[in-house]
């Protein structure tokens, strides 16, 4: 569908404004259409965790890394991410 690809581009250029051009707020602004688009985009919740997590945002990390389970409990990054957080 034409939603799904449009959560599909705005993943990706979080990513890259994420990972590239280390530029955290627009990546979060990504990541945050992309789940818009897409409730069930679990990638995009989790990456939008770790972009709170480099800005010090524990409650909103550990608010994207539980989204992600929501959609895929068994998903490992997240609930590594989300232990991790939780023992601090």
């Amino acid at each position: 569908s034409n939603g799904n690809y449009g959560a599909v581009g705005n993943f990706h250029l979080g990513c890259v404004k994420q990972l590239r051009e280390m530029e955290i707020d627009s990546a979060i602004y990504f990541y945050t259409v992309a789940v818009d688009l897409d409730k069930d985009y679990l990638e995009a919740y989790h990456n939008r965790g770790m972009c709170f997590e480099e800005k010090k945002d524990v409650q909103n990390a550990m608010f994207n890394y539980l989204e992600a389970l929501k959609v895929d409990p068994e998903f490992e990054l997240s609930k590594k991410a989300y232990e991790r957080i939780r023992k601090r």
